[in-house]
């Protein structure tokens, strides 16, 4: 069996769930270059590792040329609902966050892997009395409208073994 090498965008290294999928990342002998985009540093220097330090995850304008040339997307940027109790809040960063991200990545990249760290219990129906799961559901049944080669949403246990 051939050994597909993937270039993946990782959101998120530095949060719980991302750091995990960032250090299998930087592992895997698959991975040929990852790109981090976060807030803050990872603090890990790689060969494999380019990172972007980034605030407003509603605007990719500055980093559009550095988004060229990812297949994947691993997406882990995000927040609790313990930590964010203001919907309009937990939706900007759950939901806009997200598909504005994916619209950057699919404007300068035509073949991507999409994986978004979604959660059990989501609603794509967005009637659950569940805020967490309203908008998560929102974010995933928005996602399936692009052109992913793949679209994963995922529960972080089943979040690598993904394959362009």
């Amino acid at each position: 069996m051939e050994n597909k090498q993937i270039n993946p965008i990782i959101f998120g290294a530095t949060g719980l769930a991302g750091s995990g999928v960032f250090y299998e990342c930087l592992k895997h002998p698959e991975v040929k270059s990852i790109l981090s985009i976060s807030r803050r540093s990872t603090g890990i220097k790689h060969e494999k590792l380019t990172e972007a330090i980034h605030d407003n995850f509603l605007n990719y304008s500055l980093l559009k040329d550095r988004l060229k040339g990812y297949d994947t997307c691993f997406y882990c940027l995000g927040v609790s609902q313990l930590q964010v109790k203001e919907e309009k809040k937990y939706h900007e960063i759950t939901f806009e966050f997200t598909i504005e991200a994916a619209k950057a990545i699919t404007e300068v990249n035509k073949r991507v892997t999409f994986c978004f760290l979604s959660g059990m219990g989501t609603d794509p129906t967005m009637k659950s009395r569940f805020m967490w799961a309203r908008i998560k559901g929102k974010t995933e049944k928005s996602l399936e409208s692009f052109q992913f080669v793949k679209n994963y949403l995922s529960c972080p246990d089943r979040f690598f073994s993904v394959r362009p």
